[in-house]
């Protein structure tokens, strides 16, 4: 059996959602189960590398807006010497990709550097070491007069807001 934790109290729908997603992981032979806790407790658990869940749902985000930022957080193998894998919770490890984003994070050129984080993507992807469920949308609305510049992370806060030219 599949155990998939979740936090309950972290992500819109998040419990909802993989309680969606259970049964139809059963009807392909999957047989699953949702465990959902407090966020608190739940990323305590997942970041402890002695507590190991199967599956964990999870939010990923380019905070600093380079691909740089999730890939060697959570795709790169763990090691606490270089910082890389900090939140690698499924302790996956390539060294293919592990290369591929050592000479990107090497690379000053944009363009290159940016072919190089493709090239990583798609290794870490087609060896699935992530499995997206679904793509997040941040929606904004303003009223007649205001005027607001979303950035990468997806990070609002109210100061941001301003009055249009």
């Amino acid at each position: 059996m599949r155990t998939i934790h979740a936090p309950n109290d972290r992500y819109i729908n998040d419990e909802k959602l993989l309680q969606a997603v259970a049964p139809m992981l059963i009807r392909v032979g999957i047989e699953t189960k949702v465990v959902a806790l407090p966020w608190a407790v739940f990323i305590a658990q997942a970041s402890n590398p002695n507590y190991a869940y199967s599956s964990i749902l999870i939010g990923n985000g380019a905070t600093t807006g380079e691909m740089s930022f999730p890939l060697r957080a959570q795709v790169a193998t763990v090691n606490a010497a270089t910082g890389m894998g900090a939140s690698n919770r499924s302790r996956y490890s390539n060294p293919e990709v592990d290369a591929l984003l050592a000479k990107a994070m090497a690379t000053v050129d944009d363009a290159k550097r940016d072919l190089l984080l493709q090239q990583t993507s798609e290794v870490a992807m087609a060896d699935q070491a992530l499995v997206p469920l679904f793509y997040g949308d941040d929606v904004y609305a303003l009223r007649k007069g205001f005027s607001y510049v979303p950035r990468p992370d997806g990070y609002m806060a109210a100061f941001m807001v301003r009055p249009a030219n």
